[in-house]
């Protein structure tokens, strides 16, 4: 059986950020507001989360439910997320190369994941 995601829009409501892959249930959640900003920014920040979906124990299985926000594991998987949708974005032509806030998305998670190892 080819594995399903359900991707919805939500009003952002308690939780900060209102973007979410819940890889146990397989579900992305957006933010309604996303859908002002325009197909780009709807289009690679469900990217970035169909990434985050891969990693679930019955497809990738990057360990995804035992990662703490904050972790060495969390940071990895951002940045797993984040090239993954910059791949995924120029290979379907959504993006023909890298932007700036992918760079800076990019090092301030390699940032956080140099301080967890020296630190």
């Amino acid at each position: 059986r080819s594995p399903k995601v359900t991707v919805r829009f939500e009003d952002a409501g308690r939780d900060v950020s209102g973007v979410r892959a819940h890889t146990t249930r397989d579900t992305i959640v957006l933010r309604t507001e996303y859908l002002v900003l325009g197909s780009y920014d709807v289009t690679r920040t469900l990217l970035h989360e169909l990434v985050h979906w891969t990693g679930a124990r019955d497809r990738l299985d990057r360990g995804l439910e035992k990662t703490v926000k904050g972790s060495q594991g969390y940071a990895f998987e951002e940045l797993v997320a984040e090239i993954g949708s910059v791949i995924a974005g120029t290979m379907l032509a959504v993006q023909t190369q890298p932007r700036e806030d992918n760079a800076q998305y990019v090092k301030g998670w390699i940032e956080r994941l140099k301080v967890s190892f020296v630190g």
